[in-house]
């Protein structure tokens, strides 16, 4: 089962846990240069040194450990800066985010919705707590924390939050109410390429080609270098006899990704129109 997440994680800005690729070679010596001294540093408890230091330098070398693989010492370490400092929302954040990927979801909830307690603004951590219910099997507990999300007043792009309930509604498959919150979303945000390429999975899934069709135009611009997107877009055309529009499809996919799943599918289907 898929997990529905934030389409880009952390766009909360009090909330965002570093990306693996925008931690600089600068930042990963900087913050090793910061183990050293503590792992030197001879004076005093370490309950003092940790307070020295403060929550964010803990915050800061749990990232470190966790893009370089060290799982059980970035938690450590998020710890460490939880126990100086409880009212950080992006050092909960990230520790659910660091256990949400290790599939430790009851925990990653229990850090998300410490999160929202500080920040109910907070819509990366609402949104990953629904995710974590629904990989837990409490897949209406997660439909009514997205239907909180949705009607909780000041929260931005809650569009997201439609998208995500689409899924699981789509995962049950509750595919009408599922097309109806991407209608919403499209309507609150009429270029949300996500929303638009959602919908038109689900209705090429229900037969609805034209449909189908008209929501992959609509999501055009945010997929035009996607693979999975112009296969998807060949086998509509193909299904709706149009078979010349359906192969230029289909050569695009072996542009695109040459040697994956989707190019032999596109290549098959080549072969099939002939």
């Amino acid at each position: 089962m898929l997990a529905s997440v934030p389409d880009h994680p952390g766009s909360d800005a009090m909330d965002t846990p570093v990306s693996r690729r925008s931690l600089t070679p600068v930042a990963v010596l900087v913050a090793l240069t910061a183990l050293l001294v503590v792992a030197g540093c001879a004076s005093g408890p370490r309950r003092d040194l940790e307070r020295r230091r403060g929550p964010m330098h803990h915050y800061r070398l749990g990232v470190v450990y966790f893009e370089q693989g060290q799982v059980q010492r970035a938690l450590d370490e998020l710890d460490r800066s939880i126990r100086l400092d409880d009212q950080i929302p992006q050092v909960h954040y990230y520790r659910g985010y660091v256990l949400w990927s290790l599939g430790r979801y009851a925990e990653a909830a229990d850090s998300f919705r410490r999160v929202i307690a500080i920040n109910p603004l907070s819509l990366d951590a609402r949104l990953y707590l629904a995710s974590c219910l629904e990989q837990l099997g409490r897949t209406d507990e997660a439909l009514r924390a997205l239907d909180e999300t949705i009607a909780m007043p000041g929260i931005q792009n809650v569009e997201q939050a439609r998208v995500n309930k689409a899924l699981i509604l789509s995962r049950q498959g509750r595919i009408d109410e599922a097309l109806r919150e991407l209608r919403r979303a499209v309507t609150g945000r009429p270029r949300y390429h996500r929303a638009h390429w959602e919908m038109a999975r689900l209705l090429e899934q229900a037969g609805r080609l034209e449909e189908a069709l008209a929501a992959l135009d609509a999501a055009a611009e945010g997929y035009e270098d996607d693979a999975g997107y112009h296969l998807l877009r060949g086998r509509v055309l193909l299904r709706l006899s149009r078979p010349t529009q359906a192969a230029a499809e289909f050569r695009r996919v072996l542009d695109l990704a040459p040697g994956t799943e989707a190019a032999e599918r596109a290549r098959e289907l080549l072969k099939v129109i002939g």
